[in-house]
């Protein structure tokens, strides 16, 4: 699936994936377990590798990453 997300999100994210999540669709994408209105959402990852946006908190991980959290909010994915 090709997500479209707005220029100014891409623009703004530092990604050291090089944007894989658009590039590979719901394949490489960490899988999101919770979220708590627009701001925060918990994931599982689907890889065990650093990722800069990808925090620990208690026993999952929450991400930051602007280009994921408009995927969810826009997709539900």
């Amino acid at each position: 699936m090709e997500w479209a997300i707005p220029e100014e999100i891409i623009r703004r994210t530092r990604c050291d994936k090089a944007f894989a999540c658009l590039a590979d669709g719901k394949e490489g994408m960490c899988t999101v377990e919770f979220s708590i209105g627009d701001g925060v959402i918990l994931v599982r990852p689907v890889r065990n590798e650093p990722c800069r946006h990808k925090m620990f908190f208690r026993e999952a991980f929450s991400c930051h990453c602007p280009v994921r959290k408009e995927i969810y909010r826009a997709y539900g994915y």
